[in-house]
């Protein structure tokens, strides 16, 4: 959970300006955040360091965040292993997120569920309608809030 606050902050700092080279680093000694996915995963930060790594919020209620889960899972894919994807869902149903998964062909390895009790701390923050997307440099540097997948597209040569 202390994750994704920290994300929420990063988030909110960042927002006005949405693309720019911020020097909030990630912390690597952070808690870990446990999270649903084919399994019952945890994912640690320092697996995220070492590679740009897109972090995206979405939700079955908000269109336009899901279909841009998508849009980066199609992206991602293309990146062969250039671009890592950690796609965050902040549903408030187990099951309703499986079936969007499934219904939308997205890769299950990169799709996690943050459970009811994180959906409600991210929409609290104001996450719940127009939710976020966060590229990481490999150092944990935030280099761009909400990029496009054109951007990114172009960015990594896909």
């Amino acid at each position: 959970m202390s994750i994704i606050a920290l994300f929420i902050v990063l988030l909110i700092s960042v927002s006005a300006n949405t693309s720019v080279t911020t020097k909030a680093v990630v912390d690597p000694k952070l808690p870990k955040l446990e999270l649903i996915g084919r399994d019952s995963l945890t994912v640690e930060l320092d697996s995220l360091l070492g590679s740009y790594t897109v972090i995206h919020f979405w939700s079955a209620e908000d269109a336009p965040s899901r279909i841009k889960a998508i849009e980066l899972d199609r992206c991602v894919a293309s990146a062969e292993g250039r671009l890592n994807l950690l796609s965050i869902n902040t549903d408030d149903n187990i099951r309703l997120f499986r079936e969007i998964v499934r219904m939308d062909g997205l890769d299950e390895a990169t799709q996690f569920y943050a459970g009811s009790a994180a959906s409600a701390s991210l929409r609290g923050c104001g996450l719940g309608r127009g939710l976020s997307t966060i590229l990481l440099a490999p150092d944990g540097t935030i280099v761009e809030v909400n990029p496009t997948v054109e951007n990114l597209s172009q960015a990594f040569g896909l």
